[in-house]
């Protein structure tokens, strides 16, 4: 009964262990709050304009393509995207998330993605591949710093 009974104690004392400034209820509502930002990226990516996209990023954020110079600032993302949404259509995007790992104002997210895209009215090709991104705290809200896609 002694055994029992202390394994109880440690058990429900081993779950108030709180670590300054960074309890495990705030970890796991900021890896929360980073996934469903990521979602809504993905949302913006299928369905929003090029400035709803752009938004998802720190004003200094850089989003990096194979293939591209790195995009510096929402003005130069908006700038990439908006001749694309003319000619570009997106049936589908899905994110999935591998790891985040959030320390105060800033996190990182390792993941996977597929997208289903192509020109207009023309056959659409699904493309894969990994993702690293960067975030940070701004202005109240969770916004990509940097964003690095790699395609299979």
């Amino acid at each position: 009964m002694k055994k029992l009974s202390l394994l109880l104690l440690t058990f429900i004392l081993g779950g108030l262990v709180v670590v300054p400034g960074l309890s495990r209820p705030q970890r796991v509502n900021e890896r929360q709050a980073i996934e469903a930002e990521m979602q809504a990226y993905a949302r913006d990516l299928r369905s929003g304009t090029p400035a709803e996209v752009a938004a998802h990023f720190t004003k200094d954020g850089e989003l990096l393509l194979p293939g591209t110079d790195t995009l510096h600032g929402r003005e130069a993302i908006r700038n990439f995207l908006t001749p694309l949404a003319g000619a570009v259509e997106v049936e589908a995007v899905t994110i999935t998330t591998d790891l985040i790992e959030a320390s105060g104002a800033s996190a990182t997210q390792w993941g996977a993605y597929k997208q289903v895209a192509g020109e207009r009215g023309k056959e659409k090709q699904t493309y894969t591949g990994r993702y690293a991104a960067l975030w940070h705290q701004e202005d109240g809200h969770w916004r990509l710093a940097k964003l690095l896609m790699q395609p299979k």
